[in-house]
């Protein structure tokens, strides 16, 4: 049999170039939150204005704001025939970002995010763990959170599949991540109070977790295994040092989750809020501002009184909801036909003093709660009221509010009280201040507007409003 020798032939070049290996790697893995900016196309329309018609109507019909429509005649009133140049903004999607999280509330929605290569439509699988010591689990073991409305210990996504959402117009900065949405609680009764119980008997208050990421293919022999990936997750010296695929595990390093604070007493924007203006008028009435108009804590009222709330303007029969757990104080008749329900909450504003909550202007025929009954935060405890005879701000439109008061629960007896005088205050203040004049309510008053602007945020962050 002849015999066949393998010879280099320094004129024979290879054809193309060396094989190179592409490691799957997970480079980083956090938790996030997801921040998004609106993009638009601009177009400017040519509207030739007829008989009867005001700057106000044209921005109707168009469907924007008065400040949009811009005229382009210097005469005092709009002439028939005068060309309006109307802009109008179509939303184009949403540009994306992620920001890594280093503190959340519990029941607050944050995502997974897991930075790769390598692994373009591969399968994540990920853990949170309790570290350093027994909070909402074991020290090492996996919390229960929601996912995909579902209580699980177990997390799951694939790399690139984000993209797919159609709104999203950078698509590309995340094809080589797996992003899951989580709430960062249980969803179950008995389980939400465990992680309460925990973070209420932790000694920092709350819990420090971190993350166990895997990656599974059901397209390689491999399965990826440890010895195939790449994971740069902790290193160093301390617990589960050679552990790769553990992240945030590091002094510094890990989500801190607290118990969290108030929620907003609705799930809908307030029409006097710059969120969501009922329209243009309820500007002058926006809640959010310091002592400018009626709906202000401190704006003067008559000829001797202080406004002693924030009040948020909605449709009448919008639901009501409690801010926090408490204990309910007061159900009783309060102004014009409304009715108020006090509430002495668990937050404390003050150390060891429970924040106390009148809620007023509710309907009186659509009361939840009786004196003595507890609640749950976010618990429905009423709806809007109107005020008898029919309130007509701004203009001629008919609207209910919640009229909310807080106070630090420092003092005791009636809330309200015109024997107190502006100088008894314990911390309220008022630019609109005059001899005689007086919040006429107990001296541990408030302005409330501070924890509103908190819990605000607080149920946004958890998708609540």
């Amino acid at each position: 049999m002849p015999t066949v020798q393998l010879v280099d032939d320094p004129s024979v070049k290879a054809s193309c170039r060396p094989l190179k290996v592409l490691q799957p790697e997970v480079s980083k893995a956090y938790f996030a939150r997801r921040e998004e900016v609106a993009e638009y196309e601009t177009e400017v329309i040519d509207h030739k204005t007829t008989s009867g018609q005001t700057l106000s109507k044209i921005a109707t019909q168009h469907g924007v704001n008065k400040s949009e429509c811009k005229r382009t005649k210097t005469t005092k009133y709009l002439q028939i025939g005068e060309i309006v140049k109307v802009t109008k903004k179509k939303k184009t999607g949403i540009k994306v970002t992620f920001k890594k999280a280093d503190k959340a509330s519990m029941n607050e929605v944050l995502f997974v995010i897991a930075e790769t290569k390598n692994l373009q439509g591969e399968k994540m699988k990920v853990n949170i763990l309790q570290g350093v010591e027994d909070v909402v689990a074991k020290k090492g073991k996996s919390v229960t959170i929601q996912h995909d409305d579902k209580d699980t210990t177990l997390i799951e996504a694939n790399v690139g599949e984000y993209c797919e959402e159609e709104e999203i117009t950078n698509k590309d900065d995340f094809k080589d991540w797996a992003i899951a949405k989580v709430k960062m609680g249980p969803k179950d009764d008995d389980k939400s109070k465990e992680w309460k119980d925990g973070l209420d008997c932790a000694g920092s208050k709350k819990a420090l977790l971190f993350l166990l990421v895997d990656f599974h293919s059901d397209h390689s022999n491999s399965a990826f295994e440890a010895k195939y990936m790449l994971y740069n997750g902790f290193k160093g010296a301390e617990d589960d040092s050679n552990i790769r695929n553990h992240f945030l595990n590091e002094t510094g390093a890990y989500l801190e989750v607290e118990k969290g604070g108030l929620l907003f007493p609705f799930q809908s924007i307030p029409l006097n809020h710059p969120d969501g203006y009922k329209n243009d008028s309820y500007k002058s009435y926006d809640y959010t501002k310091t002592e400018k108009n009626a709906a202000c804590f401190a704006y003067k009222r008559g000829s001797n009184r202080i406004h002693a709330a924030c009040d948020l303007y909605y449709e009448v029969n919008e639901k009501i909801y409690a801010m926090d757990d408490g204990e309910v104080k007061s159900v009783k008749a309060f102004y014009y036909d409304t009715w108020a329900i006090e509430i002495e909450h668990e937050y404390e504003h003050v150390d060891g003093k429970k924040l106390y909550l009148r809620y007023g202007e509710v309907s009186k025929d659509d009361i939840k709660v009786k004196v003595g009954d507890k609640v749950k935060k976010g618990d429905h405890i009423a709806k809007v009221g109107l005020l008898v005879p029919h309130v007509k701000q701004p203009g001629s439109d008919k609207r209910g509010m919640l009229h909310l008061e807080m106070y630090t629960g420092e003092a005791t007896g009636s809330l309200s009280s015109k024997s107190t005088k502006y100088s008894d205050m314990l911390t309220a203040t008022s630019t609109n201040y005059a001899t005689g004049r007086s919040f006429q309510r107990r001296k541990d008053l408030i302005d409330p507007l501070p924890l509103l602007k908190e819990a605000y945020d607080n149920s946004k962050s958890m998708e609540l409003v």
